[in-house]
């Protein structure tokens, strides 16, 4: 699967091994499609990758706190939410690195994997551990799981992206390999 944007939506699509002709495709439909995420406030960047707050684009995507995407033409960005802003500094940072450590450890290279891959979580949260500490990751993890369960309660919604960016076990499961990497 791929996880893409195109004309401002997240595509997912299934198409085997052939991702440059696929990408192609898309490139001969819309030449001039750009992504909503550029509608949002440009906040900065990290690592040369720019920083939007797109609070629509996450909610419409059923997403929390910061996501790192790859558009058609092969641009990254990361995209954080309203939630983002409710998060003390030390989970700020490290969301933004784990976000990083996707871009780094090529999870968007072609396959989807950020999401559906819980190895890919692992590495990005370890990544973002090397960082800021893992005790710190470990506390970011579990102030993040806390805020959403929050909204969620409030608001009497689950509505996720494959259910993993807020499943209880998922996020056991990574603060669990933290502890073990440590």
């Amino acid at each position: 699967y791929l996880f893409i944007l195109f004309g401002g939506n997240v595509m997912f699509k299934k198409i085997g091994n052939n991702y440059d002709a696929y990408i192609e495709g898309l490139k001969k439909e819309d030449p001039e499609a750009v992504t909503n995420i550029l509608k949002g406030d440009y906040l900065g960047k990290i690592s040369n990758i720019p920083i939007y707050k797109n609070a629509s684009f996450m909610i419409n995507n059923g997403l929390y706190g910061a996501c790192c995407v790859k558009d058609y033409l092969g641009n990254y960005y990361i995209v954080i939410d309203n939630l983002f802003s409710l998060l003390n500094k030390n989970t700020q940072e490290f969301l933004l690195c784990h976000e990083l450590g996707h871009y780094r450890r090529g999870h968007l290279e072609g396959v989807f994997g950020t999401i559906v891959d819980i190895n890919n979580e692992f590495e990005a949260d370890e990544y973002a551990a090397g960082l800021i500490g893992y005790q710190e990751a470990i506390d970011a993890l579990k102030e993040f799981y806390s805020k959403i369960l929050s909204i969620q309660n409030k608001s009497n919604k689950i509505d996720t992206l494959l259910n993993i960016s807020v499943n209880k076990a998922i996020f056991k499961a990574r603060i669990k390999n933290l502890k073990k990497k440590k």
